[in-house]
């Protein structure tokens, strides 16, 4: 996840991340992490928040698409620019070889 890169670019210590992105959840993702909050045990670590994040909003089903037009991906009549951006964004949900946000489907 890019929010990840960001964190650790801005420094954030890993021990107050979930706390900073918090603050940044609106609607139905805060609901469902002031309810996840309860439920868990503190301290959450951020490996731990996204682990349930990708539970709550990113389906099994969606994962495994994902993953499967990772392991189609060819670069075809796309430019290196464009194959590689699309090799970047699949490759966050890449679980079989746990990808830059590769996380157990």
């Amino acid at each position: 996840m890019d929010m990840t890169n960001l964190l650790n670019a801005s420094r954030v210590p890993k021990d107050e991340q979930v706390q900073v992105v918090k603050v940044q959840l609106t609607d139905v993702a805060r609901t469902w992490w002031l309810a996840e909050e309860e439920r868990l045990e503190p301290p959450i670590a951020w490996e731990q928040f996204m682990d349930s994040f990708y539970e709550r909003f990113f389906p099994k089903t969606a994962r495994r698409k994902m993953e499967q037009q990772f392991i189609n991906l060819q670069q075809g009549s796309r430019s290196i620019n464009e194959y590689a951006a699309e090799f970047l964004r699949l490759d966050q949900f890449c679980f079989i070889h746990g990808g830059r946000g590769g996380r157990p489907g």
